[in-house]
């Protein structure tokens, strides 16, 4: 696989950054002598004051800066040194699954803002002829003095411009895409998990390409200049088979809106399985996470015997064989709309594991086409966990992530609770023991996959 990695390149200068690091350092140094002489000509006491005040955060930066600097050279790479890095992760929707080859993951890296010239518990600070007492950064953060010190990076709001990832993987990958900053300020004292505060990277499935170990190496940039690198520990990416279903409709014809509601949903539905990205028809391409067949002819499912279902599903495989097609259908999913005569309906599974049959209705009285991805989730779920659901409608994963929406999930919700969900396609997720037997189910069938 060819590498970006020189076209990022070519946009950046190189620079010695230690070199860099110490003419900062002496110029702070500089700064440090001229306040201590300004202290020496001044017997105004609020100004003495202020420049007292200057002069012990200007130290204290200096200090930070030559730490920085020996550990650079100590560990023989560029830390980053504003903004602090909180930590980082890959993922692929709950912090808890485990990763599989082909499908779209984010890797982040959670950064943030550090006032280390304040104290970390009370500093005061007189403010137009008055002291006050700051006891938290957010607070202490806003200060305004009537003198400022020399310009410090750690006071006000961190800011970074570039930042890209080198991946290293199986069979020689090695590529290097460019992240996603926001607008570039960081100015949160802790981890954040929302999307518009991180570094983030939102890399395609394809780059995935085979199962194995994975590396990857972040590199900070600000004014064209590196300013930092983070290196993220190892991350294993599993196998995993592709997901192939027949849909047909259940007795009545579906509305145009009904149709894209569910053509909707199948995002969802690749998003929430543990299989490669995209979705595309059967016997398209052979690389797609989730592929499906639409038979738009209402259907007589004898319900809930579904003996014509599974007939049409065993007959569907036979004339894909001989007609020398690539694909087969491991599952078949009957859709249908609710009737004016109805009360709201849910759906139902066939209990696996080996289970291939489900069935949803899409509501329209109340509207419930903002859960109708969910509910086939759980059916299909059902396939492959049987027939038992999660006791609570809640998932505890703060670093919940929608990656379909590119939106970080603050209350994220079980696919499989309740006999008829509710939960929204956005919010939904397998908790992370399911989503680990459905693909060891989905291993079992006789589906393509990565390698």
């Amino acid at each position: 696989m060819k590498s970006n990695k020189s076209k990022i390149g070519e946009y950046f200068l190189k620079a010695d950054a230690n070199k860099q690091i110490r003419a900062e350092i002496e110029l702070i140094g500089m700064e440090v002598k001229r306040i201590e002489a300004q202290i020496k000509e001044t017997s105004s006491s609020p100004v003495l004051q202020n420049l007292q005040i200057q002069l012990k955060q200007t130290i204290a930066f200096q200090q930070k800066v030559e730490n920085y600097l020996a550990a650079n050279i100590e560990s023989g790479t560029q830390k980053l040194r504003s903004p602090n890095i909180y930590g980082s992760e890959v993922t692929q929707g709950l912090s808890g699954y485990e990763l599989v080859a082909g499908k779209d993951t984010l890797v982040r890296v959670f950064l943030g803002h550090d006032i280390p010239v304040f104290e970390k518990a009370m500093t005061s600070i007189p403010n137009q002829g008055k002291s006050k007492n700051y006891s938290s950064a957010n607070e202490a953060k806003s200060i305004h003095l009537d003198f400022p010190p020399f310009d410090l990076p750690t006071i006000g709001v961190a800011h970074l411009d570039f930042v890209s990832l080198r991946i290293r993987g199986p069979r020689g990958i090695d590529i290097e895409i460019p992240g996603d900053l926001g607008d570039g300020k960081f100015d949160q004292f802790s981890k954040s998990y929302s999307e518009k505060d991180n570094a983030n990277f939102y890399i395609d499935g394809s780059q995935f390409p085979v199962s194995g170990n994975y590396r990857f190496d972040v590199q900070f940039f600000r004014k064209g200049l590196l300013v930092g690198t983070h290196k993220l520990d190892d991350r294993s990416f599993h196998k995993t088979k592709d997901l192939r279903v027949l849909i047909i409709v259940d007795t009545w014809a579906m509305p145009v809106e009904a149709w894209n509601t569910l053509f909707e949903s199948l995002q969802y539905v690749q998003r929430n399985f543990p299989i490669r990205s995209k979705i595309g028809p059967l016997d398209g391409d052979q690389t797609v996470g989730l592929r499906y067949k639409i038979i738009p002819r209402p259907f007589d499912v004898d319900f809930p015997g579904w003996a014509p279902v599974r007939a049409l599903l065993d007959e569907f495989n036979l004339n894909q064989e001989s007609d020398g097609k690539p694909d087969r259908a491991e599952h078949i999913l009957t859709v249908r709309v609710q009737q004016d005569f109805e009360s709201p309906l849910g759906g139902v599974g066939e209990a696996g594991p080996g289970g291939r049959v489900s069935g949803v209705t899409l509501n329209v009285n109340p509207p419930a086409d903002d859960v109708f991805a969910t509910l086939i989730c759980q059916e299909i779920g059902h396939n492959f966990l049987g027939s038992v659901h999660t006791t609570s409608p809640d998932i505890d994963d703060v670093a919940a992530f929608n990656l379909r929406d590119r939106k970080a999930i603050n209350s994220p919700r079980s696919i499989m609770f309740g006999f008829y969900t509710g939960n929204r396609n956005t919010d939904s997720f397998f908790i992370p023991a399911d989503w680990k037997k459905i693909r060891l189910g989905l291993l079992e069938k006789d589906s393509t996959g990565p390698n």
